[in-house]
């Protein structure tokens, strides 16, 4: 299962919370369950609408079935992001073609990544190091908050790249940054 969205974040309790996921298999149904394991009992998903295909490129292997669940949890208070920590892993590409490893919570993340609530690391900024961000210093560097979502690893399969539906991904920004950014673009505040 990978989760497409993490919807309002993921310190919330799991119990009710409703994910966007696609799931690597076909034929999903309304009303199916999925159990996931874990040390402390089991946490179980009910698909409560179906979405549609997911469909992605021969090469990846990833096509599945992008539905709507629920979590129900044996342990009522559970936040989210305590089951992430217990049985999630990081979300790598599907071209690594291997599974997630323990050294890709740091090799497959920013050095600026804040806070938790991305399904993959927006990788445009993977090539930044600290040294890098020192050079360019403070005064020249702005940062926000941006949540990735799934679709950034849903290749386009359309003939005609119009027609891709592209997922929405969320951020937050510092209010007063924008206009100071417009005006140091363009001297107007």
């Amino acid at each position: 299962m990978m989760i497409l969205d993490l919807g309002s974040g993921i310190e919330i309790k799991s119990d009710g919370l409703q994910l966007t996921v696609m799931l690597r298999k076909e034929g999903v149904r309304v009303g199916d369950i999925l159990t996931v394991p874990k040390s402390d009992g089991k946490t179980t998903f009910k698909v409560k609408a179906v979405v549609g295909p997911w469909i992605e490129d021969e090469k990846s292997n990833g096509n599945g079935t992008e539905c709507i669940v629920e979590c129900v949890t044996e342990e009522k208070a559970q936040l989210f992001s305590d089951f992430l920590d217990q049985v999630g892993s990081v979300p790598i590409p599907p071209y690594l073609d291997r599974d997630a490893e323990d050294s890709d919570k740091q090799a497959y993340n920013n050095v600026y990544a804040a806070g938790s609530g991305s399904v993959a690391a927006p990788t445009a900024g993977l090539h930044f190091t600290d040294e890098l961000l020192s050079k360019i210093g403070a005064e020249n560097t702005s940062f926000l908050s941006l949540h990735v979502g799934a679709g950034t690893f849903k290749p386009v399969v359309t003939e005609d790249a119009r027609d891709h539906s592209m997922h929405g991904e969320n951020f937050s920004v510092n209010e007063q940054r924008p206009a100071e950014l417009l005006k140091a673009c363009t001297g107007v505040a």
